[in-house]
């Protein structure tokens, strides 16, 4: 038996042939990166609860993960639907966008400091986009509007509820 020289397009093809392996390995970044949501957006939803000892980690994890899902099933399409206009997508780049905005976040929760799931994924967003060719600059100029005015919205309202 001869030595055999496989190209690019015979492995493409050879993996596609397997679909559901395929569907598997482009799913577990989506749990990784659900994996680093759970360990940085549930200390930022409960962390003062938990420290102050209204609830116990415990409870606060499981509470954060039901408020979570069901925000996820009821409310979730609008989001999904404006980062799906930042560039056009494949299997694979919602794969590597997955991956790279879980390794972001981890990084950085690894070095103590606050980050912004959402500013990973439109990060890693517009890095696609940017190799593919295509980044829609309006609905990024709208997001980072999002960045700005978020947090001096919960200043408001937080000064105007404790007050």
């Amino acid at each position: 038996m001869g030595e055999q020289n496989l190209n690019f397009d015979a492995i493409i093809l050879l993996i596609t042939d397997h679909e559901g392996i395929v569907l598997l390995l482009a799913f577990l970044p989506a749990v990784f990166f659900g994996w680093t949501l759970g360990r940085n957006d549930a200390a930022n939803i409960y962390g003062t609860t938990v420290t102050s000892g209204i609830l116990k980690y415990r409870s606060a994890a499981l509470i954060s993960s039901f408020a979570v899902l069901a925000g996820a099933m009821l409310g979730g399409a609008g989001g999904m639907e404006t980062l799906s206009g930042l560039s056009s997508h494949t299997l694979l780049s919602a794969s590597v966008n997955a991956a790279a905005a879980g390794i972001s976040v981890l990084l950085l929760n690894r070095l103590g400091l606050p980050v912004s799931s959402s500013q990973a994924v439109v990060g890693s967003l517009i890095g696609i986009g940017l190799l593919k060719g295509g980044v829609d600059w309006l609905i990024v100029l709208k997001i980072v509007a999002c960045w700005i005015t978020t947090p001096l919205g919960a200043a408001i309202a937080a000064f105007l509820l404790i007050d």
